[in-house]
């Protein structure tokens, strides 16, 4: 099938689909089996797939001739990566709905007018009785729910819930609509003493098992790297490199005040300072960590 989201660049292939167990017998994991007896204790499950990609030659919607360019297991936490895509193996359904058959009785004769068989995942319009009439599926609900308008609509393409309005005309010419879904069957018509001559019922369906895949593209990730370079980079830069500062202002009198500051390495900047000061008329500005500083400020502020 057609990778969805790839504009039908790419294929995969589902070969087979596997689910493996944990070991009843192994005694680390009795504790939990015997939490939870009769369940299914998955260990892991996985799709054995094939990724294709058109050839150059094949044209759009011709049959479309594809090139193998993987085979790949899509495990959970092990997904299938490509061209910024990547395919997760996301769940899987045993015995899903994959096509309803259905009966059609011509009410006028007594007798069945034909089968048909309806593909869950690809409808027909029109599905053709053996008495040479034919069924229009006028609609069609993968899923079939009631929305907040109180309108028929579908939650998803999914096939659990599938419901149809099957159109026939009868021998009158009269268009006969009639809306089917699980343990529901009714006409639909504006007369309800005058019933449908065609009668439709539900005859039997078809399963498969459905391994669940959840196709991803993203393409932040170079964004992400240049981010955390940046990121790196400043880190690098405030681990090893001190940030120092110095400031010199003119007093209106003609004085000079400097003062200084770094993150680290204070005695450093200090040193350095006072190499400064001592060849100029500066004095050393005085570090307000000092004990005799504070020793200094505490008794004028005790006075």
């Amino acid at each position: 099938m057609p990778v969805p989201g790839t504009s039908q660049d790419y294929y995969l292939e589902n070969l087979q689909f596997d689910v493996e167990l944990y070991d009843e017998d192994d005694e680390r994991f009795q504790g939990a089996m015997q939490a939870a007896p009769g369940a299914e204790h998955i260990e892991t499950f996985r799709t054995h797939s094939i990724l294709y990609k058109p050839t150059d030659e094949s044209t759009v919607g011709a049959g479309r001739e594809l090139e193998a360019i993987s085979e790949q297991d899509i495990e959970v936490n092990r997904p299938l990566y490509f061209d910024n895509y990547s395919v997760y193996q996301l769940d899987y359904k045993l015995n899903e709905l994959s096509a309803m058959s259905f009966d059609v009785e011509d009410r006028e004769t007594g007798e069945s007018a034909g089968s048909f068989t309806v593909d869950l995942n690809n409808p027909e319009d029109y599905y053709t009785l053996d008495n040479g009439e034919e069924v229009y599926i006028y609609d069609y609900f993968a899923n079939f729910i009631i929305n907040d308008a109180g309108e028929p609509t579908t939650e998803n393409n999914v096939p659990d819930n599938p419901a149809f309005i099957f159109e026939m005309t009868n021998e009158d010419g009269e268009e006969e609509l009639t809306f089917i879904r699980i343990q529901r069957n009714f006409e639909i018509r504006d007369d309800e003493d005058d019933p449908h001559q065609y009668a439709f019922t539900f005859a039997g369906i078809d399963t498969n098992h459905v391994t669940g895949l959840k196709v991803r593209k993203d393409l932040t990730l170079p964004f992400l790297i240049a981010g955390g370079s940046i990121f790196l980079l400043g880190l690098l830069q405030g681990s090893y490199w001190p940030h120092r500062r110095i400031w010199l202002q003119r007093e209106n009198d003609g004085g000079i005040l400097i003062a200084a500051h770094t993150n680290k390495n204070w005695e450093s900047i200090k040193k350095e300072i006072r190499s400064v000061t001592e060849q100029t008329e500066l004095s050393e500005p005085v570090d307000q960590t000092d004990e005799e500083y504070e020793k200094e400020y505490k008794e004028k502020d005790n006075l």
